[in-house]
């Protein structure tokens, strides 16, 4: 299991293991901001071209987050903090790390440089999953736990450090099984820069290459589709109401909510997120 600040676990095979070929390519897939169009930047399928049915896809993407308040309304509703319609109400799998939203946002706190550019991204969220027919729930072949979820643990420690994939949860109470991962995108020189993984459309789509290669092609999985739409409608609006107003937060409201002490900036926020779910 994870420790509060890092995913500590890797299930890909030794070949895949070796740093050298793993972390040679990396691309990006972009839940961007559930708000924006997804980008899922793709080779043709030779099925496809012959006439077959394309198989099943991967999906891969990322949401920068800039605020502690975006955080927190991030982790409310991954922790099911919230109320969330399209959850069926079975039980979800925490992998490791943070389990609240307020650990989430101390977690990536922790992590921060004091000297950081103004606006700069505090956390990378990732969205892992594949179309539904891929899954053993909708008749495909891939369990709703382990296998493509935990390799794609794996090549997220590779991209990134396990020290920096602060939590990591996969959720089984909605149609499709995916995995969301919350990631502080430091470099190795320890710079904050979500830029340098997910700065411009060619390292996007150098990400869904690599993301497949070693993820999704194991299992049978074509990649994604570029200029593919997000379907997560109901949260993309509420990513929307999220972004309207930002509540001042400071380290010493979260550390007090730890405790169970809500300060009037915590309270502002936690409102503004009741009020714009849906």
């Amino acid at each position: 299991m994870l420790g509060e600040a890092a995913v500590g676990f890797c299930f890909l095979p030794q070949e895949a293991n070796d740093k050298r070929s793993l972390c040679s390519e990396y691309t990006s897939g972009a839940w961007g901001d559930l708000r924006h169009p997804l980008l899922h930047p793709h080779a043709e399928d030779e099925n496809t071209q012959h006439g077959e049915a394309a198989m099943p896809y991967t999906i891969l993407r990322t949401k920068k987050l800039k605020s502690v308040a975006g955080i927190i309304g991030s982790g409310r509703h991954t922790f099911r903090e919230m109320p969330t319609p399209n959850s069926n109400g079975a039980a979800n799998v925490h992998v490791g790390g943070a389990s609240t939203a307020v650990g989430l946002a101390s977690s990536v706190l922790a992590k921060l440089p004091e000297r950081r550019r103004k606006g700069a991204v505090l956390c990378i969220e990732y969205l892992i999953t594949a179309s539904p027919e891929a899954f053993t729930r909708h008749g495909g072949t891939m369990p709703d736990t382990g296998g493509y979820f935990d390799r794609a643990i794996a090549w997220l420690k590779a991209r990134h450090g396990a020290t920096n994939i602060v939590s990591a949860t996969v959720h089984l109470d909605e149609r499709t099984p995916h995995l969301v991962a919350y990631v502080v995108p430091l470099t190795k020189d320890e710079r904050l820069s979500a830029r340098d993984f997910l700065g411009g459309a060619a390292k996007l789509r150098k990400m869904q290459t690599d993301f497949h290669h070693w993820c999704g092609k194991p299992f049978g999985l074509s990649r994604g589709i570029e200029g593919s739409k997000a379907t997560h409608q109901k949260v993309g609006q509420y990513y929307q109401a999220l972004a309207a107003a930002e509540p001042v937060i400071e380290r010493s409201d979260l550390a007090a909510a730890v405790v169970g002490i809500q300060t009037p900036n915590y309270k502002a926020l936690l409102l503004r997120a009741k009020t714009s779910a849906i």
